[in-house]
């Protein structure tokens, strides 16, 4: 089984972006250090996600704070 962390944001105009925040190949066996994420992953996830949602939030806030267009 392979899997991946999949993260997406809806903009106010309706606009849907998805970013990949993370993923593991395919393991052979099973054994109870393969199971679930490390801790070292688990901090890889978040990360990404803590970077993909303060991006996405400075940008939605850069966007509605702007008063001229140009």
């Amino acid at each position: 089984m392979k899997w991946r962390v999949m993260m997406e944001v809806i903009g106010s105009d309706g606009t849907v972006s998805t970013h990949e925040i993370g993923g593991g190949a395919a393991v052979d066996e099973y054994s109870p250090r393969s199971i679930g994420l490390t801790l070292a992953e688990g901090k890889l996830v978040l990360a990404g996600l803590q970077h993909n949602l303060v991006q996405a939030q400075s940008e939605d806030h850069c966007r509605r704070r702007r008063r001229c267009q140009r």
